[in-house]
């Protein structure tokens, strides 16, 4: 067995083990974080040394390329080692920054606006953060809101002009 496989205790028929392969589950959940959410993803962190339990899942840790993080809840799904993401409760980064920037640039006159938001970002009700709007040479920070838990969010330049 390498460092990269956990035996799962008891998981399997008859006493036998189901392999996590720590290695696969980074790597899936990467997959997930980047094709699901568009983050850009600096390093994921599966937990390697616990034991987890016959359909209870594992979080790893998704560190993105600004250093902002989240956690990607990951299943294994047989001997192989492999794994399934179960709950990946992160805004689509992509989606959210071309709202913001289509929603201000109308507000502000039909200016164009690029915004630049955290590449992780967790799902939850009440949660704020800032994103980066830049218009030429001016940058302004951007307020943002979740307002409930399915990823909705209200957003407003801190100066009041806002969505």
């Amino acid at each position: 067995m390498t460092a990269a496989i956990v035996a799962l205790a008891g998981a399997g028929c008859g006493g036998r083990s189901v392999l996590y392969d720590v290695k696969m589950a980074q790597q899936t959940a990467k997959e997930a974080v980047t094709n699901t959410v568009g983050a850009r993803v600096r390093s994921v962190t599966c937990p390697g040394d616990v034991e987890p339990k016959k359909g209870r899942a594992l979080t790893c840790a998704v560190r993105g390329t600004d250093g902002s993080i989240g956690g990607v809840q990951v299943v294994p799904t047989g001997d192989d080692g492999a794994v399934t993401v179960k709950k990946l409760a992160l805004l689509n980064v992509r989606e959210l920054e071309n709202t913001i920037a289509l929603g201000l640039g109308k507000r502000l006159g039909g200016v164009n606006i690029t915004i630049t938001c955290p590449e992780i970002i967790p799902i939850k009700a009440g949660d704020k953060f800032a994103c980066q709007a830049t218009q030429g040479a001016s940058k302004g920070p951007v307020q943002v809101t979740q307002t409930d838990g399915q990823g909705n969010v209200t957003y407003g330049l801190v100066n009041g002009k806002g969505g």
